[in-house]
């Protein structure tokens, strides 16, 4: 993968067990590497390494360690900087995942409205005119 911010990048050195050498998985967001690691077998494998820069320097941080602030704009819309530093309102890696997870939420969330209204939309001019829709969403 190419990552778009070297600020927000995070990367997952992992072992699969059919393989002898450890393998590293690139995002450019921690909410990626944090969802993709969750769907993984090894996810809880003390081998597992989880990295992530720190949105002030770009220097590579262990992610399980440090400290994230909201309120950054992230590429993938997560909003989380990492820093080694602790922070008034930081949160812990754990709580940094707990934030991802509802912030992936809202957006399926509001996928999902979106697309009813659209059906809905597109019913209704159908039954207006007879013909399937076309044109823009009002």
């Amino acid at each position: 993968m190419v990552v778009s911010d070297r600020y927000h990048a995070a990367q997952i050195r992992y072992f699969p067990p059919d393989k002898k050498r450890s393998e590293v998985a690139m995002f450019d967001d921690i909410g990626c590497a944090t969802l993709w690691l969750a769907k993984q077998p090894w996810e809880d494998d003390p081998k597992t390494e989880i990295w992530v820069t720190d949105h002030r320097t770009g220097d590579w941080i262990d992610a399980r360690k440090a400290t994230y602030v909201k309120g950054n704009l992230t590429p993938m819309e997560f909003g989380l900087g990492a820093q080694l530093e602790t922070a008034p309102s930081g949160l812990s890696f754990e709580q940094a995942k707990q934030h991802i997870i509802q912030v992936e939420k809202r957006f399926d969330h509001h996928g999902v409205h979106l697309m009813e209204r659209l059906k809905q939309q597109a019913k209704r001019r159908q039954g207006a005119t007879g013909q399937p829709p076309t044109g823009a969403v009002d």
